[in-house]
């Protein structure tokens, strides 16, 4: 358990300051100086501003409350800014604008009154602008997505099934997803909203 770093390309690791912690899923700035990560010990999602060699635990937008809780999966753009996390505690998306420094969770943007999304999700992949996003749920809810940073999501026209795995392409257009629910892969072409079952190479 704890979080290893590297610094010479994954040739030798040492220990973080995370030593007594089970960590599920991390993301990495693109010059891998700031990332996030996602916690399986109750104690929420970490971020760090030095390459890996120490994290601390980021709190909700008040800047004092620790987040709580596991999450499955975190994502994070090339510039570090913005990211979202899929929470395994029945928490449903949070968002950061601030390199994971502080979150929010995410809503449904209905109006009047916005509700927080709930259920877990397996995967979350993220545009390089960080507007747009998507999310595999692990609640037999299909596939959401986001065009707002990840404030508000909806479910996409899958609505049903679990999905261990999405990835979205840089510009947030397209994405591909797989199905922890036998029900196979599944590509979009509009940054997530409509959703297709794909077939082999004949049709």
């Amino acid at each position: 358990n704890g979080l290893f770093y590297t610094s010479n390309t994954g040739q030798t690791w040492a220990n973080s300051n995370i030593t007594s912690d089970y960590i599920n899923s991390v993301a990495l700035y693109s010059n891998g100086s700031n990332g996030i990560a996602a916690s399986v010990s109750n104690n929420g999602i970490y971020y760090t501003a030095n390459s890996g060699a120490n994290w601390t635990r980021s709190t909700l937008i008040d800047g004092t409350t620790l987040i709580t809780g596991d999450f499955y999966s975190v994502a994070i753009t090339p510039n570090s800014t913005k990211g979202i996390a899929g929470s395994a505690s029945s928490n449903g998306i949070y968002y950061t604008t601030n390199s994971g420094a502080t979150w929010t969770r995410a809503t449904d943007g209905a109006t009047p009154t916005q509700n927080p999304i709930t259920g877990n999700f397996y995967s979350v992949s993220i545009s390089s602008d960080g507007t747009k996003g998507i999310a595999g749920s692990a609640s037999d809810a299909g596939i959401y997505y986001t065009t707002t940073s990840g404030a508000t999501w909806a479910q996409s026209n899958i609505i049903t099934g679990d999905f261990s795995s999405v990835s979205l392409s840089s510009d947030g257009t397209k994405g591909i997803a797989g199905s922890a629910s036998n029900l196979g892969l599944y590509y979009t072409a509009n940054s997530g909203g409509i959703w297709t079952r794909s077939t082999l190479i004949d049709g």
